[in-house]
């Protein structure tokens, strides 16, 4: 697979994702996968992000320039292989559900976290709820205008 920035990318039976050099076909990475083989991708618009399915029913996204997982592999207990799509800005994954024929749609916009954070918190997180939560998607900031940040 090939995204529009020229990343070429492989999948491995092992659930590992490859990246390439297109040029030479060196590999240039390796990524950590689904705990089976990947059955389904979707690049953003850009290159930058990556969405994959595994057979064994995980969700995982990428940032493919840092050549890192984000976060820990979605398991949204499908038990079967996922179709996925990501919208071109990598603000939303579309998700095939396992027993309907439909489709999820997750928001994956790091700003609406935050708004969701506080709505759901009724306060700022903790330093240690936004690494455990929010960690990957930037550094610790209040989540609530409102009310004052917690060790400021």
């Amino acid at each position: 697979m090939v995204s529009s920035a020229g990343v070429l990318v492989a999948m491995s039976v092992d659930g590992t994702i490859a990246l390439f050099d297109p040029e030479t076909l060196a590999k240039t990475a390796t990524l950590a996968g689904a705990r089976g083989f990947i059955q389904h991708a979707s690049f953003s618009s850009d290159g930058a992000t990556l969405l994959a399915g595994g057979n064994d029913g995980s969700v995982s996204i990428y940032d493919i320039a840092g050549r890192a997982r984000l976060g820990d592999a979605i398991d949204p207990d499908r038990n079967t292989g996922t179709h996925v799509a990501l919208r071109a800005d990598a603000r939303v994954a579309a998700l095939e559900t396992p027993t309907d024929d439909g489709i999820e749609l997750w928001d994956l916009d790091p700003d609406r976290w935050v708004l969701a954070a506080c709505a759901i918190a009724g306060r700022n997180l903790t330093r240690q709820e936004w690494a455990t939560y929010i960690g990957d998607l930037g550094p610790y900031r209040a989540t609530c205008a409102e009310f004052p940040t917690p060790g400021a």
